[in-house]
């Protein structure tokens, strides 16, 4: 027997091993995937980590940070967004460090629809009551088309005209003073 060992315990070194820090789960959403220029649209993202906690949300449209949010609910709002076609996402990290990765989200802000251009015209400005008044309307629209043109007497509507050459014939009309005009609505 060894003389050294007797009387003495020995025990085997102490170790820890710990699991590998997961990154949090990150999924992304927004006020919607159509607008018209200039756009505001939320970006809402719902982050969580399941051994810890997460320590802020970075937005990205592209590869370009858009903005960040370290408290829930994350959230960044983009305004003034000109006319194009967009991908959005946003990363989580962790107290830790790691980094999850949302769904990206694609988004078009379509340039503003410009108005159709309407010009009216009648068949006279002096009439004898029980009169006919004839109303022509000229209509464009730059990127369409026109599907109606409504004539109104002040703000009353009294015809409307679905083609072209858009008229309208208001008879019957008792004296006095009209104010007319004419608005066109496009597709």
């Amino acid at each position: 027997m060894d003389s050294r060992w007797v009387g003495e315990t020995r025990s085997a070194p102490f170790r820890t091993v710990t699991a590998p820090n997961t990154p949090p789960t990150i999924s992304l959403s927004t006020n919607g995937t159509s607008f018209t220029a200039p756009a505001s649209i939320t970006l809402t993202a719902t982050a969580s980590d399941s051994n810890g906690t997460v320590s802020k949300v970075d937005f990205y449209r592209g590869t370009t940070l858009i903005g960040t949010d370290t408290t829930s609910p994350y959230a960044v709002t983009l305004t003034n967004v000109a006319a194009g076609t967009y991908a959005l996402s946003a990363k989580a990290t962790d107290n830790v460090g790691a980094v999850g990765t949302s769904n990206t989200v694609n988004v078009t802000v379509h340039a503003p629809n410009p108005a159709p251009t309407v010009s009216l015209s009648t068949n006279g400005t002096l009439f004898t009551a029980p009169a006919s008044i004839t109303l022509t309307a000229t209509a464009t629209d730059s990127n369409g088309t026109v599907s109606t043109v409504d004539f109104y007497r002040g703000t009353t509507l009294i015809g409307t005209d679905t083609t072209s050459p858009y008229a309208f014939t208001w008879t019957n009309v008792a004296a006095g003073t009209y104010a007319l005009s004419a608005k066109a609505t496009d597709n």
